[in-house]
């Protein structure tokens, strides 16, 4: 990684060093978003900065779209933890989904073009919500420390829409952070063969496992094998032993160009042979075309960006309400990769 790289990450990370305390005592960093009514009052959303789409660092105040409500849980000690619930109070309707996802499934899956049944999806998410410090920040990809990003909450989101194509399947999630919600979704909302939550920085897997027992302690997996392990994309030692999963999903790991290679070379060991990737993340300047550039020579790959109706209103609304609403940096396109015939 370059001088100027590592010093660009670490200004990010710096500013999640001295948070900002709330009326209620809980330490939060400044998070400010139209159209989610609860942001203020999130458990585990935060913001912090994002890297800008000419490479500079700036303070990032857009929070997320609104898309879970959340209900603490008064038996976890410090208030550190929260039920995710699908769909939220402010969504639009069920059926405000895509034509993109409903025709992105493997052949054969009938379940995958169906949206969620009428009812409340939620899980457990832990987070600790307290001053970092620098021990938490040190290590490799330590942005997955901070917060939830909105790009993780959409993938989850999008997920759990079309929760129905991952039943009896096997899923993975890369680079989730420090809870793997999309992942943790999906182990909620079916029982698929088995869900895996991975993220390459130690103190991340560290509260995803924690978040995987309280949800298997509570019942609220339908998937009961979901496993949880520290996977560095450009460590093949880490990915070598998994048997290949029908679908590989990650948020919003794009934007260091270095490990474009490695994410590419480890999606593709992962996948099987019919299998999906999905990739949800913002432009950030040229970093997702870059990637999408180098992923063509070992999959066929299809870049949307009208891929939900209600994430699209959300984000047209945005662009005319809140100023601090960045296209580049905040909306998610979705990325989905299926190997060539000759892998």
């Amino acid at each position: 990684m370059s001088a100027g790289l590592a010093r660009m990450r670490w200004k990010i990370l710096s500013q999640a060093i001295v948070p900002k305390s709330t009326d209620s005592g809980t330490l939060l960093v400044e998070a400010n978003c139209d159209g989610a009514e609860n942001s203020s009052r999130n458990l585990v959303l935060g913001s912090t900065c994002v890297l800008g789409s000419r490479g500079v660092a700036s303070t990032r105040r857009f929070a997320d779209f609104g898309l879970f409500d959340q209900t603490p849980d008064p038996n976890v000690e410090g208030n550190s933890g929260a039920f995710f619930h699908f769909p939220s109070c402010s969504a639009l309707t069920f059926s405000s989904y895509s034509t993109s996802l409903k025709d992105d499934h493997v052949e054969g899956d009938d379940q995958a073009s169906s949206p969620l049944e009428p009812s409340i999806l939620s899980v457990f998410i832990s987070s600790p919500v307290r001053s970092h410090t620098i021990a938490d920040i040190k290590g490799f990809d330590n942005t997955g420390n901070i917060c939830i990003w909105p790009s993780e909450q959409v993938l989850a989101y999008i997920c759990a829409q079309t929760v129905g194509r991952f039943s009896g399947k096997r899923v993975c999630e890369l680079g989730g952070g420090m809870t793997c919600l999309a992942a943790n979704f999906i182990a909620g909302g079916v029982d698929a063969e088995a869900v895996l939550l991975t993220d390459g920085n130690a103190r991340s897997i560290e509260n995803c496992r924690r978040i995987q027992s309280c949800n298997m302690e509570k019942r609220l997996y339908k998937t009961h094998n979901v496993g949880v392990r520290v996977l560095r994309w450009d460590r093949p030692n880490d990915y070598e032993d998994l048997d290949p999963f029908d679908y590989v999903i990650a948020a919003d790991c794009l934007f260091v160009t270095d490990f474009h290679e490695a994410l590419a070379n480890c999606v593709l060991q992962l996948l099987k042979k019919s299998g999906v990737a999905l990739i949800v993340a913002p432009a950030r300047g040229k970093t997702l075309n870059e990637f999408v550039a180098k992923a063509q020579s070992r999959f066929t790959v299809d870049v949307s960006h009208h891929y939900d109706e209600t994430i699209w209103r959300r984000h047209q609304h945005l662009l005319k309400s809140n100023a601090d609403y960045i296209l580049d940096l905040h909306y998610p396109l979705l990325v989905t990769l299926r190997k060539k015939k000759s892998f």
